[in-house]
């Protein structure tokens, strides 16, 4: 990718633990929309009516800069390393990899070692590594955020029927956005997007008509069948912080419905890392359904000594019980068929093959409403 990069004039790298498939995919989307014919690879299959990569023009070439290792445990190097960008977008900074990164200290240093490539650096503000980071690097860097220390300022937001109204305050002034997504942690992510455009050139008004019908990447807040009153979502949420933004999201979007979140922990190394913080992050839907850890080629589950199960006893710890496990798709279709009712919400959520649970799950709404009628 880096090679690939270089033939390109202006290279955009979207970093951060969570949040750049959708940052990467809005700003790729936005760039065709303004008419530039970008060259872009991002983390997803399909945005919109796009396929998440393409050879464009050599004006702009938009990343999505991974920070895991290229090979582990052979080989442990962070791949956005091998890339050389004139800008990079950060997210945020987190602790995540647990298999390639053994603290959050080693993250913020490879994050560090990365921003010094830029010669433009754009950080969330509000996200305090990636803004202490930032301060480490020795660049030069703009902010984008909610705190009014932020050189870009989301003044406000608002949760409609369809999406999110945002009003930034640009060189002191107001400037109204619209977009498709919800939630606090989009509208962070189009702030972003909205920095890194206008770094280069295009006025807030261009901006505003290129990003308004952006709806999301693929597994991202992914709406994959609804009815009256049911909704069936799929999310590659897999790390505590990006489950309780999306089911954070879902509540401001969804307030008055029953919150069903299926979960499919990924890597035994990130579960037994952040078991309490699994249990954390899941209490907050109505009812959360475990499933066996996804295991990874890279690692063997009798090394780590850790099941879904323990999720389950942290949450108990907790005082909360609204946690199950399932071992089998079989049992879990069987509950779901017991209790879904009328004016839900279900999550399919986690990085590895949960999605397929997708068709089944439909089979299971339309059934319901088979009997109500």
């Amino acid at each position: 990718m880096g090679e690939l990069s270089s033939y390109c004039k202006h290279t955009i790298a979207i970093c951060g633990t969570h949040g750049k498939t959708t940052t990467s995919s809005m700003l790729a989307y936005a760039l065709i929309k303004l008419g530039v014919k970008p060259s872009f690879m991002v983390g997803t299959p399909k945005f919109n009516e796009y396929e998440g990569s393409a050879y464009g023009d050599k004006e702009y070439f938009v990343i999505e800069a991974d920070e895991y290792g290229v090979n582990p445990p052979l080989d442990k190097a962070a791949k956005f390393l091998f890339l050389n960008p004139d800008t990079i977008l950060c997210t945020n900074i987190d602790f995540d990899h647990p298999d390639v990164y053994d603290s959050l200290d080693t993250v913020k240093d490879t994050f560090r070692s990365f921003f010094t490539k830029a010669n433009n650096l754009i950080v969330c503000g509000d996200d305090i590594n990636a803004l202490e980071t930032a301060k480490h690097s020795g660049k030069k860097f703009k902010t984008y955020g909610f705190s009014e220390k932020n050189d870009i300022q989301i003044k406000e937001f608002r949760t409609t029927s369809d999406g999110t109204e945002l009003t930034l305050l640009i060189e002191n002034k107001p400037h109204k956005f619209y977009t498709t997504l919800w939630g606090e942690k989009n509208s962070s992510n189009t702030a972003g997007v909205i920095s890194v455009l206008l770094q280069y050139g295009f006025s807030s008004s261009e901006i505003q008509k290129a990003i308004q019908y952006f709806t999301g990447a693929q597994r991202r807040f992914e709406l994959l069948y609804k009815t009256n009153d049911i909704f069936l979502f799929d999310d590659y949420a897999h790390h505590p912080a990006e489950i309780k933004a999306t089911i954070e999201s879902a509540r401001r979007r969804y307030p008055n419905k029953i919150l069903r979140v299926i979960f499919q922990p990924h890597t035994f190394s990130r579960t037994k890392m952040f078991l309490k913080e699994f249990a954390e992050a899941l209490v907050l839907a109505d009812t959360a359904y475990i499933l066996p850890v996804f295991s990874s080629a890279r690692e063997k589950g009798s090394e780590f000594n850790v099941t879904s199960q323990d999720i389950v006893a942290q949450a108990k710890i907790l005082g909360k019980t609204n946690i199950q496990t399932y071992d089998t798709k079989e049992g879990l279709l069987e509950e779901l068929t017991k209790v879904i009712g009328a004016n839900e919400v279900i999550f399919t959520m986690g990085a590895g093959n949960v999605y397929e649970l997708g068709d089944d799950i439909i089979k299971v709404i339309h059934a319901h409403h088979t009997e109500k009628r």
